[in-house]
């Protein structure tokens, strides 16, 4: 049986980790995937995405917001490649005076720079603020999958 993980070994492996692939249904039944950059709280209750305001993924979202985000990873105190995926509804905020949207801002700015000057701007400009709450997290270690063991699965 695969060791199990706790809630803080999977935010170590997941807070040095900037993209995921974000992934949702659409009314017609189709699978929409989309590379995007991310951030998540300590706690793992909400997750961070910024997208243009004008993309068409937003439109999925509001008529589908479940949502699934798979991120690669390697985790190293295991020494191998794991497998993070997030279930999920996903909400759009499109002010950034919400306290959510600064916390979210703020664990952007942690992983990158580049976010410093929108935080700074007072307003979220062509973006919109995207935040994923989990209801399911599950970890699994690639030898794990290999050998079709389960891996570590949270509930919220």
């Amino acid at each position: 049986m695969p060791p199990k993980y706790d809630a803080d070994f999977i935010w170590r492996t997941l807070k040095d980790n900037r993209y995921c692939i974000l992934s949702n249904n659409t009314k017609d039944g189709t699978i929409n995937m989309r590379v995007m950059a991310f951030a998540c709280s300590q706690d793992l209750h909400k997750f961070y995405l910024l997208t243009l305001k004008t993309s068409a993924k937003l439109t999925d979202f509001l008529k589908k917001p479940d949502v699934s985000l798979l991120v690669f990873s390697t985790a190293k105190e295991v020494g191998d490649y794991s497998q993070i995926a997030v279930k999920g509804k996903i909400s759009i905020h499109r002010e950034i005076d919400s306290e959510l949207v600064k916390a979210g801002l703020h664990r952007f700015a942690e992983k990158t720079g580049m976010i410093g000057a929108l935080l700074n701007s007072g307003n979220l400009g062509d973006y919109v603020f995207l935040i994923l709450e989990p209801k399911e997290i599950t970890l699994s270690v690639y030898i794990d999958i290999l050998h079709n063991l389960p891996g570590t699965t949270i509930k919220f």
